[in-house]
């Protein structure tokens, strides 16, 4: 046999060796780059059809080495009315927490990523925002954070004039990158943090539910979203949908009532209001402002006031010596970070990696 002969041989040898290697990697191929979710959007062929063309190709054209947020790092330049509502609901609480426990606070709140996010929701046209909401959302978010009486270790709620101020604009099987860029009472299904859903309405039992991740809600501190932009029809419990509980049934909490409020444990209409000053509170909710105290809804005693309830006072009831009773003071973080001395005026650069 001649040298030429032999190498030949060798190739076709080593050619079958690969082929018996890579069949069964071949055959992986399918399961591995299909990606079972094993719930009913895979047979849902009108779900199927919005998503194709949108988030489901928009993820699948990008190799997995090229994974990017929804939101992108390099957003363009801030739009001024993102950087005051930011501001406002991010930087302001932290400022003021800072002045008041000594020159220190327990983080940095995510400003950058709040400013980046809204920004291009903005300029996507995805949302719209009125000038005169964040005017009257700064304003709420200072009268709140007056004085020192309401600082606790916990973030504090921002206050209803800084909730549902962004107006979604993507109409049914849009894509989309948060729950509040489609219209009220859709949601954006199949959202991941990596991967565009697509805005559509809430689900029927027994669908996958509670495994996305809204990073524009989460920044902007839209902690209503599950309220206005509903993912299921009735409930989400345990990552599947479930039917809620009926009105005038017997509950514990504002999610068995799915887009109803558990009240004096029963579910009740959403649209019934809470109680305010001077009413009872049965269920044990009030209006915002008050707090509900020996079934009755009263106004938030001022620092120095004897309490013996935290939920009497604006901020915290502190117990010198353990005792039943106590005073409404602030409560600093048992641990905190240097307070560093704020700049000027910080430009954000849309090319930072934030």
């Amino acid at each position: 046999m001649t040298l030429s002969a032999r190498h030949s041989r060798r190739r076709s040898s080593l050619r079958g060796r690969w082929l018996v290697v890579a069949a069964p990697i071949a055959l992986l191929v399918p399961v591995t780059a299909g990606g079972c979710t094993c719930s009913r959007v895979d047979s849902d062929p009108a779900v199927a059809a919005s998503a194709a063309p949108t988030a489901t190709a928009a993820a699948t054209s990008r190799p997995d080495s090229d994974v990017r947020p929804v939101y992108p790092v390099d957003a363009g330049p801030p739009e001024p009315l993102a950087v005051r509502f930011c501001e406002a609901v991010q930087t302001l609480p932290e400022k003021r927490r800072g002045e008041c426990c000594a020159g220190a606070r327990v983080g940095i709140a995510p400003v950058d990523a709040c400013v980046r996010t809204m920004s291009y929701a903005i300029a996507q046209q995805a949302i719209t925002v009125d000038a005169a909401d964040v005017d009257r959302c700064a304003a709420a978010m200072k009268a709140a954070t007056t004085g020192c009486d309401w600082v606790t270790p916990l973030a504090i709620p921002i206050p209803p004039a800084c909730v549902g101020i962004m107006k979604g604009k993507l109409a049914d099987k849009a894509p989309c990158r948060s729950s509040l860029e489609c219209a009220a009472g859709q949601r954006c299904q199949g959202l991941s943090a990596t991967d565009l859903g697509v805005c559509g309405g809430p689900r029927p039992a027994r669908f996958q539910c509670g495994v996305g991740v809204d990073t524009l809600a989460a920044y902007t501190r839209q902690d209503h979203v599950d309220r206005d932009h509903p993912e299921c029809e009735g409930r989400c419990s345990r990552g599947s949908c479930e039917d809620a509980i009926a009105l005038g049934a017997e509950c514990k909490s504002d999610s068995q009532c799915g887009k109803n409020r558990c009240l004096s444990g029963k579910c009740v209409d959403a649209a019934r209001s809470l109680p305010a000053l001077g009413a009872a509170c049965p269920g044990g909710l009030c209006a915002p402002g008050a707090g509900c105290v020996n079934a009755v809804c009263v106004a938030p005693k001022a620092e120095g006031e004897a309490c013996s309830s935290r939920g009497e006072c604006r901020g915290d009831c502190v117990r010198g010596d353990a005792g039943p009773e106590g005073t409404c003071a602030m409560r600093c973080p048992s641990f905190a970070l240097p307070l560093r001395a704020p700049p000027e005026r910080r430009k954000i650069s849309p090319m930072k990696a934030r």
